[in-house]
């Protein structure tokens, strides 16, 4: 499925999750994650014991907290005491040894729980949250986007502060939430007005964040959302806790010994097992600002949640390869700062050892209908087991009204529902028939006999004997090998400055890897993963390598020159090597001849190979093909003949990728930047007889 859309930034992850699911994507969820620092809902509890020789005793509440404090005898709410304001307006708490004259008979133990915060207004608090979409493709890969916003602010600017506190007390009552502790927040509320604050004003739109993953947990958390307390009070550790898939819920609880600590209390990370979260910015982070002006956060930027961004790319039932480009117009092109980047995330195609034998091939049927509710079935016989399937539908007859469909599926299953809208007799020919467009069937992975269901609504009954006639046009696509790991996913972002050296190869400018919870990196390594996993953006991601190991560090091999090889591709003024920088009409990069050729406008192409240097070549990237970019403008068209001697040619539609990818840079790729052609539309290529 071709797109070329554009979508507001504000819309944009759920206009994604529409045309992933119109391609035959299953939207798995969508997962709310709010995080922040441990120490928000950091319980600190005073404790007293009176006995019966115990005149009184005292406990000292800062002032901030006069207010927000719970007081329990004995474990059970409420206790006697007296209060007395201090001159500084802290408040003390006497707590008497005898009730009115009588004594205490054996030892009562009061305690006092506020926040740890208590006494702190100026602690600046770092929240995150996180809108998770969690995709499957039709080999049963999972993949995730989220977006995140972040809001920053002393607690005494807190809406309800400090009565709002969330800490953690002994239960009061009913429990709304489970949290997997003797324990809860004594305030949900403040959650709740986070959450609402970031979703509606704080949502960095600059930003998409993909990973993969290996399973997913349908259990829910046992709470609303998600909440995340970060081991670390900094920026990017509470983003890193949005961002992870594989813990759900962390509370304070009462550990065997008594003292109050905080941990993890509902995880999968063995079940999910999350992969690195690829970090792609389509635009630079640093061109928007929070500024603080008295009280009120005004954001300085020219990008808003009605700022138009563009997607185009091609989106199958298994691999989707997407270029996405922000709104240029406020930096005028200028230090790429706004450049397109690519998103890859699916399967590719497995390349030696016999492994790469597939097959596609198109079955066309003609179904008629009787009148009130009919089904008919039609049979496709695979040899190889099947990896997906698309339908092209035409229908005619009885449907103009809302409650007359014809549906398709497979075995019996009403996956796709279509009308014409009109009420007429069944024409005869399916160029006379309503187009309804073209869909990609569930549920067919694996399988090597296809049956195709062909259903109507009993309200389709206004013509006899055909009440309806349907035509289906079924792609197939198969493979000899049918497995859930030949996946990858990679991404590009925009770099912090025009001065971005696309040539270097070392690792000391990898982009920082984000990891989820569970992985901490030391050295090359990092727990949970072998070494040397990838972050998507200076390499690709491969799920899986040949023998097992998890979202290893792939490159981009393809068949092209040089990246020594004259011209240099980079501004003689500036030294820039980005394209805007020497991309123009009169540079030297196109006095050379491994361009398109001006007398037949034929370009060398190549597949793109995904290659490890142990393992050497695994496959190539489906959908896509690579050639050297000199000569060729945005929006040309490549015509392919995918297979020699055949009639059957293919458009690709050619596009250069600006920011930083394993595309764009090295040691991603040999030759930087590759020029990209993504599969676009089949050729009607008429045969001509000879005479």
């Amino acid at each position: 499925m071709w797109i070329d859309n554009q979508f507001t930034e504000g819309n944009l992850l759920d206009a994604l999750a529409n045309q992933f699911s119109m391609a035959g994507w299953e939207v798995v969820d969508r997962i709310d994650r709010l995080a922040f620092p441990k120490e928000f809902t950091e319980p600190k509890v005073y404790s007293v014991t009176l006995t019966s020789d115990t005149q009184e005793s005292a406990i000292t509440i800062p002032k901030s907290a006069v207010n927000a404090y719970h007081l329990y005898t004995d474990g059970s709410p409420g206790a006697t005491v007296s209060r007395q304001e201090e001159t500084d307006h802290s408040v003390t708490l006497w707590f008497h040894g005898a009730d009115n004259g009588a004594s205490i008979g054996s030892p009562v133990t009061i305690t006092c729980w506020t926040s740890a915060l208590a006494g702190k207004p100026d602690y600046l608090l770092t929240v995150c949250y996180a809108n998770h979409l969690i995709l499957r493709n039709a080999s049963g890969n999972l993949f995730g986007i989220a977006r995140v916003g972040k809001l920053q602010k002393k607690i005494r600017h807190l809406e309800g502060y400090p009565d709002s506190l969330p800490f953690f007390i002994p239960p009061t009552g009913y429990r709304t939430w489970t949290w997997e502790s003797d324990l809860e927040p004594q305030d949900y509320s403040m959650f709740d007005t986070l959450q609402t604050e970031i979703k509606s004003k704080y949502m960095e739109a600059h930003t998409l964040y993909l990973y993969q993953m290996e399973d997913f947990s349908a259990e829910k958390p046992r709470v609303y959302t998600h909440i995340i307390g970060s081991e670390s009070d900094t920026e990017d550790e509470v983003k890193r806790a949005a961002l992870d898939m594989e813990v759900y819920t962390t509370a304070w609880v009462t550990d065997e010994h008594g003292d109050i600590v905080h941990r993890i209390t509902q995880e999968y990370a063995d079940h999910n097992l999350q992969g690195p979260i690829v970090e792609a910015n389509h635009r630079r982070p640093t061109l928007e600002q929070w500024v603080l002006r008295g009280d009120i956060d005004y954001k300085m930027t020219n990008w808003w949640n009605d700022s138009i961004i563009k997607v185009l790319g091609c989106i199958d039932a298994d691999t989707a390869f997407l270029v996405l480009n922000s709104d240029t117009a406020p930096m005028k092109g200028q230090d790429n700062a706004v450049p397109s980047i690519p998103i890859y995330m699916g399967q590719f195609d497995l390349v030696g050892d016999g492994l790469n034998q597939t097959e596609t091939f198109t079955r066309h049927f003609k179904v008629d209908l009787a009148p009130g509710g009919a089904t008919e079935i039609s049979t496709i016989v695979s040899s190889l087991p099947v990896q997906s399937a698309t339908v092209k539908i035409w229908v005619s007859g009885d449907m103009d009204l809302t409650t007359e469909f014809v549906y398709v599926g497979i075995d019996g299953a009403k996956q796709i529902g279509v009308r014409s809208g009109v009420q007429e007799s069944p024409v005869e020919e399916k160029a006379q028939a309503y187009y309804a467009g073209e869909f990609a069937l569930q549920d067919v992975a694996g399988k090597t006999i296809l049956n195709i269901y062909t259903q109507s609504d009993p309200s389709v009954n206004a013509f006899s004997p055909i009440a309806a006639r349907v035509w289906l046009e079924v792609t197939v696509t198969s493979s000899v090998k049918q497995g859930p790991y030949e996946c990858c996913l990679f991404a590009g972002y925009a770099p912090d400055k025009g001065s971005f050296d696309f040539d270097n190869p070392s690792r000391t400018r990898f982009r920082e890897t984000i990891f989820p919870i569970f992985k901490k990196k030391s050295g090359s390594s990092v727990s949970g993963y072998p070494a040397f996993p990838s972050n998507g953006v200076d390499t690709v991601q491969v799920k899986r390598t040949k023998f097992g190991a998890y979202y290893q560090e792939y490159f981009v091999s393809w068949n092209t020159p040089s990246n020594l090889i004259p011209p240099e591709r980079e501004s003689a003024e500036s030294g820039d090597k980005h394209p805007r920088a020497w991309n123009q009409f009169n540079s030297d990069a196109y006095r050379y001849k491994f361009n398109a050729s001006s007398y037949d406008d034929r370009v060398h192409v190549s597949k793109a190979y995904l290659v490890h240097p142990e393992d050497g070549v695994h496959g190539t990237l489906r959908n896509v093909i690579l050639c050297n970019p000199l000569s060729i403008l945005n929006g040309d068209e490549l015509e392919i003949e995918e297979v020699l001697c055949s009639n059957d040619k293919w458009r690709y539609y050619f596009c250069l990728i600006e920011g930083a990818s394993p595309l764009t840079k090295r040691p991603g790729t040999p030759y930087r930047p590759a020029g990209v052609g993504v599969k676009k539309s089949k050729l009607q290529v008429t045969q001509k007889r000879e005479v």
